[in-house]
């Protein structure tokens, strides 16, 4: 019967048009590539929030002593230690001033602990628009993990000396940086520059740091980054970040126990 056999031919004819012409047919166009956008430390701080009312601010330093004083012997109290009869008479003492100069105690320090939530919180924001970003940064390299003879794992730092015999930075100011392929050891604060996806990713690890262990919390991380040693040109190199409420260190942080 020929309907079919020329049903048939007309079916591969129309197939090896159809190959023929995806063959011809130019490939599809690639996904362009993600700009990378270089960055500076101060583009890692969120725009400014209306700073907390800081009764301490005015106090005089005589008054910030005396309530400095009544933290660490309460603190040394709630550990444990033994408090003498004149070590009470001496903190009643102190309270009796501060109250006759119209210092509310109690009051005052309830509102520190909130002072310090609030800037704690206000240290550890990141900026939104910038997570999921393709970004280079400039800083310092300190080593936090091994894998065998290479560095797995580096924290980001804007300055050299950071998280050990300097200043911790605020969290928003310390990136977590895994890289692609772990790295030469080169040392702590090795001058370098990371490319890589920006996340808010707030973490909290110990790290051994030249004066010891440390507990250290970062706001941003970079997985698989490229690590370009050294790449601290004069349009890359690291910005240092100005004081900010963040990171001041404003009267109520006078009063501690540990000082």
């Amino acid at each position: 019967m020929p309907r079919p056999r020329a049903a048939a031919a007309a079916i591969l004819f129309f197939a090896a048009m159809l190959a023929s012409a995806a063959l011809a047919a130019p490939p599809p166009a690639a996904a362009p590539a993600r700009a990378v956008v270089p960055i500076g430390w101060q583009d890692l701080r969120p725009a400014p929030v209306e700073d907390v009312d800081d009764p301490f601010a005015a106090m005089p330093d005589e008054q910030i002593e005396m309530l400095r004083l009544l933290v660490r012997a309460g603190v040394l109290e709630a550990r444990g230690f033994p408090v003498t009869d004149d070590a009470r008479r001496w903190r009643a003492d102190l309270e009796r001033k501060l109250t006759a100069q119209g210092v509310d105690v109690d009051a005052l320090l309830a509102r520190r602990d909130a002072i310090i939530a609030a800037r704690r919180t206000a240290a550890e924001a990141g900026v939104a628009a910038l997570d999921g970003q393709d970004i280079r940064l400039a800083g310092y390299l300190l080593p936090v993990a091994m894998l065998g003879d290479r560095v797995s794992e580096f924290l980001l730092v804007p300055t050299p000396g950071a998280c050990s015999h300097a200043s911790q930075p605020p969290p928003n100011q310390l990136v977590r940086v895994r890289p692609a392929q772990p790295q030469p050891a080169t040392g702590p604060y090795a001058p370098a520059s990371i490319r890589g996806t920006l996340r808010l990713r707030l973490e909290e690890r110990s790290v051994h740091a030249i004066d010891g262990e440390i507990t250290v919390t970062s706001t941003y991380a970079i997985d698989d980054a490229i690590v370009d040693f050294p790449a601290l040109g004069a349009d890359a190199s690291p910005r240092i970040p100005s004081a900010g409420a963040a990171d001041a260190s404003p009267r109520h942080a006078a009063i501690d126990p540990a000082r």
